[in-house]
């Protein structure tokens, strides 16, 4: 390339070509300076002798770029002293990096514009010494200089940045010039910033991958032209990390231009401004023909700024770990997807629970390196279906693909559950691959709308691995307690694995290659932590064995028979079944020996424990378990007495007719072609023979006194007890019984005893007992939430030793969708009595979720279509059931005693899910019942 001088730069040719002793003056300053200025600007390939030219080459061509961009009517407007401290801050920009007294040598290279205004000054006390007003020239070139390497964001908060001075009556704007520096800074594109030659003869100079990348970006294809109206950049590059560093290269020169003239042309009091544009910046970046990778456009964005996930991340996406079960999700579905499309797979049903699926998906994690691995062995994608799906918006890819005699029960959506991903990670790596395909790989970094794909990558196995480098660090055992929280009944097995723990067992290299499936690496690991822990397993076994029996309170002499049972039948004689041989042969004193002997077993216990505890689990499993039996029979009679206290359990026994109580009716339900796994317990409260809501009799205090009122009946309304009671005693009073209690002092004990009640009645979804309440305080005792807490009636019942195995207690109901835990409660799909929930839904019996996907959609129409399909399905094999089951018992029942009582809160909520179900619970009972 040809050496130019500053002779040959048009924009001092324009200086020198005014008339005037300022113009002079200041271009043969700037001749003067160019000798001296170029000598030193040597210096820096010395200092940094593997990074791009920063010489007096480089300060002319940013002159002359700047020139080819002025208007003419800018080239009119520009002062003679705006030309040359833009010129002298050209020269003296990089001149920060020729610095030898600084350590550290990258921080020197970052922030070498702040290390400009030593040299500047040093120059102009020995070389410029005869311009006027020099120490202001002088400023105005340090500022100029230092602004050019801040981010454009501290520029424009300037107050500098809008300065103007007057010098010898001429403008001197500071941000003009930065603006302009900035700009021709970022335009030398120029191949003659390196030496190609040198790169390959001194390659020990390139070793930092930074230095070597900005290097070899200016031997990629560049196609480059500049004009004030427009300045157009295109390039081809053949290596993705080079497509980065251009891309943000451009990108900054486009927002350098955007924003002068947006923030600060705009802005400015001269009447040129008003008029006046920078070029605008047309670029373009393309992966050449012999690219190894392909560039996709993530197409999330809801405008140009691709601001998204952020909403996604504070409005929709607002669990910690949705993009978990989202990443997840992806994995089952693609793992079943391969069995769906293999032909030699006999599928019956629709529900995956009932396929042959022998894959895993793999969930690791690194607390220590925060990064998160999702792993899958299923059906993998190739270029085409990577770029339609996973980075495109939310539609499925599954409709469009190979159907069986149904379509594919797909639990997630591509796209809007990936995009939750990039609301977590600060940078997400791909690598997937199908059977016919050779395997690819991608890359995403936080808030880019762009992923890069590379073409060919080597995998070991199909599937899908997908790695995550988290912005927020968390403990491993958050993630396994939320897993194991929400994935209970999952169609494809889930593995946790500590990354952390399974390193301590084998070498980490390579434990986050995406192209190598971690399974080796967690079987490895399994067999290094099992030779440990075998080790120890022997005496772990003994001691298990000895500490069992020494529990045990039983006669002295059996115990010791006990014991050296067990040490007779030792066929390996260790240090720990030595030691507690010898306490046992040492003793002669019978209590002696078992007190020394428990205290030698609890010493060695603590001792094995502390050698097992050095080997931790790494690996947690969720199994394709199915939904365990709620309880061990087909009925359950729970009796009450007079006093409504406990007096016997009936387990699949027919029930006493004049007995009182509550039945517990269990009820299994499984369908994989609907895709039901359902286990409910419904319990109903009975009163001679008769379902009912409520048990109320005179409160127990009274029954000595006033015998006549000592019936125990059921009403319809527990508010209208009094006038019930009243009608009662109505009944059995006559004349004579009447006077008689007047004697008594009747009305005294009106007075006192005000008609206290002990009253069993039913109210959302559970049974309550209150005594001795009146009638006037039930209503408010029934709205106060913390009284009828504390009068549960199953919560704190007193049962015998002889009952305390059965089961009428339960915990929350849960409904799983595809084995996800879900934020609903099922128990208002079964309205009837007091029920008890645990479900499973998948394939055709799924409810329509929601954008999270783990709420409800409550579209009216949806949940109508729900209902009537598969929510009239399960109902009806639960009320059948039910209903059987009380026949067989002798209970009547009409229709609004099977009915449970409806929420309030349902109501005040207009739970439209809710009601629904009861309108359609009780049409079914009607169809059974006819």
């Amino acid at each position: 390339m040809i050496q130019h001088t500053l002779n040959d730069c048009e924009l001092y040719k324009l200086l020198e070509k005014r008339n005037g002793n300022v113009a002079k003056s200041l271009s043969g300053t700037l001749i003067s300076s160019e000798a001296e200025v170029a000598k030193t600007l040597e210096y820096i390939k010395t200092r940094f002798p593997n990074f791009t030219e920063h010489g007096m080459q480089h300060s002319l061509r940013i002159i002359n770029y700047i020139y080819c961009i002025m208007s003419e009517e800018l080239k009119q407007d520009i002062s003679d002293v705006e030309i040359f401290c833009f010129i002298m801050a050209a020269f003296f920009h990089d001149m920060g990096m020729i610095l030898t007294d600084i350590d550290d040598k990258d921080e020197q290279r970052r922030n070498h514009h702040l290390y400009a205004a030593e040299p500047i000054k040093l120059f102009f006390d020995k070389y410029i010494q005869v311009l006027v007003e020099k120490r202001r020239l002088e400023k105005c070139i340090i500022y100029v200089c230092e602004a050019h390497g801040k981010s454009i964001e501290e520029i424009y908060n300037d107050d500098d940045f809008r300065k103007i001075d007057r010098i010898e009556g001429q403008s001197l704007r500071y941000g003009l010039l930065t603006i302009l520096l900035r700009i021709g800074d970022l335009m030398d594109l120029e191949e003659a910033r390196i030496c190609e030659f040198n790169m390959h003869i001194n390659s020990e100079y390139y070793n930092d991958p930074l230095s070597m990348l900005h290097n070899r970006k200016y031997l990629d294809d560049i196609t480059y032209n500049y004009n004030p109206n427009k300045i157009n950049v295109a390039v081809l590059t053949d290596d993705r990390d080079k497509y980065k560093v251009w891309s943000q290269w451009l990108k900054y020169l486009d927002n350098e231009v955007m924003y002068a003239n947006t923030h600060y042309l705009i802005r400015e009091n001269s009447e040129f401004f008003k008029n006046y544009k920078l070029p605008e910046v047309k670029n373009s970046v393309e992966p050449s023909e012999d690219a190894t990778f392909a560039v996709e456009e993530i197409r999330f964005q809801i405008d140009d700024t691709g601001e998204l996930w952020n909403i996604i991340a504070k409005s929709v996406y607002t669990n910690e770990f949705d993009y978990v079960r989202e990443l997840i999700q992806n994995a089952i579905d693609a793992t079943l997807l391969k069995i769906y499309l293999d032909d030699g797979e006999k599928i019956k049903y629709k529900s995956p629970r009932s396929w042959n699926c022998n894959d895993k998906v793999i969930v690791a994690y690194s607390q220590k390196q925060g990064l998160l691995r999702i792993e899958d062995c299923g059906i993998g994608m190739n270029k085409s279906e990577l770029s339609t799906y996973l980075f495109k918006t939310a539609n499925s890819g599954y409709k469009y693909m190979k159907q069986r005699e149904f379509i594919f029960p797909a639990i997630a959506k591509f796209g809007i559950g990936f995009v939750a991903c990039l609301t977590k990670a600060n940078k997400i790596q791909i690598s997937t691959q199908t059977r016919n395909h050779n395997g690819i790989g991608a890359e995403i970094e936080s808030e880019s709308t762009m992923a890069f794909v590379e073409k060919s990558v080597q995998r070991d196995c199909q599937g899908t691995t997908i790695v995550l480098q988290i912005k927020e660090n968390y403990s491993f055992f958050e993630l396994r307690n939320y897993i194991f929280k929400y994935f209970n009944y999952p169609s494809v097995e889930i593995d946790l694995v500590n990354i952390d723990e399974m390193c301590t067992y084998i070498d980490k290299k390579d434990t986050f290659d995406k192209n190598i499936s971690i399974l080796q690496f967690v079987v490895h690991a399994g067999k290094k932590r099992k030779e440990k822990l075998d080790k120890t397993s022997f005496d772990y076994g003994f001691l298990q064995k000895m500490s069992n029996i020494l529990l045990d309170d039983e006669d002295i002499n059996n115990l010791i028979n006990r014991i050296y049972g067990i040490l007779d039948n030792v066929y390996i004689e260790t240090e720990v079944t030595k030691r507690v041989r010898s306490v046992v042969n040492k003793m002669d004193e019978k209590e002696e020996v078992i007190r020394k002997v428990r205290k030698e077993v609890g010493k060695q216990k603590n001792i094995i424990d502390k050698k097992r505890k050095r080997y931790p689990e790494f690996l947690f499993q969720r199994h394709r378990s199915v939904i365990p039996e709620i309880v061990d029979y087909k009925q359950l009679i729970l009796e009450f007495d007079d006093n409504f206290t406990i007096k016997e359990f009936y387990k699949d026994k027919q029930i006493n007719v004049s007995s009182r109580g509550i039945i517990f009716i269990p009820t299994t339900f499984i369908d994989y072609n609907l895709g039901i796994e359902w286990r409910s317990v419904n319990a109903f409260m009975f009163n001679k023979g008769k379902v009912v809501k409520n048990i109320i009799k005179m409160s127990s205090d009274l029954s000595g006194i006033l015998e006549y009122r000592n019936d125990i009946i059921s009403l319809d309304y527990i508010a209208d007890a009094q006038y019930e009671m009243g009608l009662l005693n109505e009944e059995k009073e006559d004349e004579a019984y009447y006077k008689d209690m007047n004697k008594n002092n009747h009305d005294e004990s009106e007075t006192d005893f005000n008609d206290l009640y002990d009253i069993l009645f039913l109210k959302n979804n559970d049974f309550y007992k209150i005594f001795n309440v009146q009638t006037e305080q039930i209503e408010n005792i029934m709205e106060d939430k913390e009284v009828m807490e504390r009068h549960k009636l199953l919560e704190y019942v007193t049962v015998s030793e002889k009952y305390r195995g059965e089961r009428f207690l339960f915990g929350e109901s849960e409904l799983y969708q595809d084995g996800i835990l879900l934020n609903f409660n099922p128990q208002c799909i079964i309205p009837l009595g007091v029920g008890y929930v645990k479900a499973n839904l998948t394939a055709d019996s799924r409810l329509e979720l929601n954008i999270s996907r783990h709420e409800l959609n409550n579209n009216k129409d949806v949940i109508r279509k729900w209902n009537k399909q598969v929510g009239y399905e399960i109902q009806r094999k639960v009320a059948e059931n039910c209903i059987n089951v009380l026949k067989k018992n002798n209970i009547d029942f009409e229709i609004h005693d099977l009915l449970s009582e409806r929420e309030e809160s349902f109501l005040k909520e207009k739970n439209f899910f809710a009601e629904k179900s009861f309108l359609t619970m009780r049409n079914v009972l009607n169809e059974l019942l006819r």
